[in-house]
């Protein structure tokens, strides 16, 4: 697979610092997806990867190297870009050190107090029923405080050549992401906020970066699994995004994958799913910065 480095502003906090462009992988939109498009798709010398219908998104791959300007020529189409690797979660953490002979670490949980979080569970708001969808990397389906509350069957990977259950090195963010929203209530560990609702593992970064089109195709998943063959799966109630990629809105396509991304988000939304990604950790003035931008937030 060719890679074409580009440049993408550095930020100092968990957001993105590099950019890849994947030279055989194109996020397209249409007013709506079907025939028409997977045709023009094929006769530009294209694959489709996955497409969605009513959003009028597809992931596609390509080594036609005129691909590009063949579907963006095309009428079929309302947008055309190369996808882009970014990085969306810092690698670096701070780990607490914990005294061995402790068996709680509620006491370290000092954002649950903060939120009055026992006056929630007392008044009987603990998450049950509801399905949160975490797009992130993978998850640790063997976690004691995760297992009890994972939908396993309906979990899903939009990361190439990686499942929804794996990811890289000792601190795997979405396992920690998956924990603070719904940790179980089991006397051991940590709590979740809602230590009682379903956790739907979406992967869409390994080690911390990923494609917008996994990011696009997992919102999209999250929202109407039944679209991509899950049938037999509820759509999530929240999607939960802690990720986010700054750059510089100049970058070539990067304008269109955005759109796209806000596309999904705004299909989601249409289908009564609350959307919900973080802020960032940086404190960057975006309304000083005119060519930069942070997204999903």
């Amino acid at each position: 697979m060719k890679l074409k480095k580009l440049p993408l502003l550095v930020a100092a906090a968990a957001v993105a610092f590099s950019a890849t462009a994947v030279a055989d992988d194109f996020v397209l939109t249409a007013g709506k997806w079907g025939k028409k498009q997977d045709k023009a798709v094929e006769a530009a010398g294209g694959v489709v990867n996955w497409s969605h219908k009513h959003a009028g998104i597809a992931s596609v791959s390509s080594d036609n190297p005129d691909f590009l300007a063949l579907v963006s020529g095309d009428r079929s189409f309302s947008s055309a870009a190369e996808d882009m690797v970014v990085q969306w979660t810092d690698k670096e953490f701070t780990e607490l050190e914990v005294t061995p002979g402790d068996e709680s670490y509620y006491g370290l949980q000092w954002s649950l107090e903060a939120i009055e979080a026992e006056a929630a569970w007392e008044a009987g708001c603990t998450g049950d029923g509801a399905r949160v969808a975490v797009i992130d990397g993978g998850i640790y389906d063997d976690h004691p405080d995760l297992a009890p509350n994972l939908d396993a069957s309906c979990s899903a990977s939009f990361f190439s050549g990686q499942p929804w259950n794996y990811d890289t090195g000792t601190f795997w963010h979405g396992t920690h992401v998956a924990g603070i929203v719904a940790a179980a209530d089991n006397g051991m560990g940590v709590i979740g906020v809602a230590p009682e609702a379903t956790i739907l593992g979406v992967k869409a970064l390994h080690d911390g970066s990923g494609p917008f089109g996994a990011i696009i195709g997992a919102i999209l998943y999250s929202s109407d699994p039944a679209a991509f063959g899950a049938v037999d799966c509820e759509p999530a109630d929240i999607i939960n995004m802690s990720l986010g990629a700054t750059f510089n809105k100049r970058l070539p396509g990067g304008g269109q994958l955005v759109g796209a991304m806000a596309r999904a988000v705004n299909f989601a939304a249409s289908k009564g799913v609350l959307v919900l990604s973080s802020a960032g950790n940086n404190g960057l003035d975006l309304g000083q910065a005119q060519d930069i931008t942070a997204v999903p937030a």
